[in-house]
Order: structure tokens, then sequence, then C-alpha cells
């Protein structure tokens, strides 16, 4: 065995040893399970207060941008922290006021993971889901 191999695995054998007492460390603190319970309450009461935004008035279309750009800035937030449900919300919100939906949706086919694409698509139009039904089993 080479010099090199044994600082390498010297050198990962700490490196594991360092995260593993660190990782039980954490988990045995007194406080660990209410700061984790509190951090999931406040993300639901995040993701309620923006599931039921209200939507401004058709015809301002300052409140419309704002509500626009707001819905696109939290769908890009919770699509990169993995929350793919909400992430849909709001860009379902987002397209329901746009000016330009299908120029959006075209948007969002390129840059969308496919399931996530669909999931829009769904939640703008159920019926969707329903009428593809018979062309799905066909294949």
């Amino acid at each position: 065995m080479s010099l090199s191999t044994i600082v390498a695995a010297t050198t990962a054998s700490a490196l594991v040893a360092y995260l593993v007492y660190f990782d039980h460390q954490r988990r045995n603190a007194p406080d660990y399970r209410e700061k984790l319970i509190a951090r999931r309450r406040e993300e639901r009461k995040a993701a309620r207060r923006a599931a039921h935004a209200p939507v401004p008035d058709m015809n301002d279309r300052e409140a419309l941008q704002a509500y626009f750009v707001e819905q696109m800035r939290l769908g890009e937030d919770t699509l990169t922290a993995g929350n793919f449900g909400q992430c849909v919300k709001h860009f379902a919100n987002a397209i329901r006021v746009c000016q330009q939906p299908t120029q959006m949706l075209q948007v969002f086919q390129q840059s969308l993971p496919p399931a996530v694409f669909r999931n829009l698509i769904l939640e703008l139009d159920p019926s969707y889901g329903q009428q593809s039904a018979p062309a799905d089993q066909l294949e």
C-alpha cells in the first residue's frame, strides 16, 4: 500500500466519524424535535397562505402583474425546494392571470420536468386527465 492510499483512507474515516458524531449530537439535542416540528408547522402555514392568495381585480393591470410575479417567484422557490405540489399550484395561479398563457405553457413545457408539467396541465384543466385516459390505454 502506498502512503497516499493510507492518508486517503485515514482522512475518509475521520470525515465519516466526524459526520456520524455530529449527526448523533444533533439528533440527541433536547430541542431537536421541537425545532423540527416548528419548522414543518411554519412550512405548512406558508403553503396554506400561498395557496389561498386572493386573486386581484382582473381590471387592475398593476395588481395582476404583481400577483403574476409573486406567484412565479413562489413557484420557482418551491420548485427549487423540491415541493412539486405547491410549485404546480403557484405556476397555475400565474398562468390563470397571464396575458399570454399559451406562450407561458410553452416555456414551462421546455423548462419543467415532464411530470411537473403534466401535473400543471392537470391543475389547469382537471378534465384533461379524463380525456386522455383512453389514449393512454391504447398504447
